[in-house]
């Protein structure tokens, strides 16, 4: 008997998944995040990540944390529909901006808990 067919089919050497790489988003100036509720990224959960926002902050739609570096909101479509759920960038003292792929729930939570350790020190 093929070794797949006592296993059921799966490796048992298979990789183990790895996590996705943690986001960086410098804390130390005002950003804006602003949240694709397209429908494509509401979708692909959109909808979860902005929710975690809201609840971990204790913030509403466009509201600033009460140190004043960052704020919340909503935004139409990002243009990076395959690679949703997006969440907008703006380093408001700079200007710039850039757009995070992927930011499911968990990124969103890393992404936090990198603000709040920033917040202790």
């Amino acid at each position: 008997m093929e070794e797949s067919k006592k296993t059921g089919g799966f490796s048992k050497d298979r990789p183990k998944r790895k996590r996705p790489p943690r986001v960086n988003v410098n804390f130390g100036k005002k950003v804006k995040l602003e949240v694709c509720h397209h429908v494509y990224c509401m979708g692909d959960g959109a909808k979860y990540s902005y929710k975690r926002l809201q609840n971990e902050l204790n913030l509403k739609d466009g509201e600033t944390t009460e140190d004043g570096k960052v704020t919340i909101d909503k935004c139409g479509c990002l243009g990076h529909c395959k690679k949703g759920p997006n969440i907008k960038l703006t380093y408001t003292e700079e200007n710039k901006e850039e757009v995070l792929e992927h930011m499911n729930a968990f990124k969103v939570g890393d992404m936090i808990k990198q603000y709040k350790d920033g917040r202790k020190k």
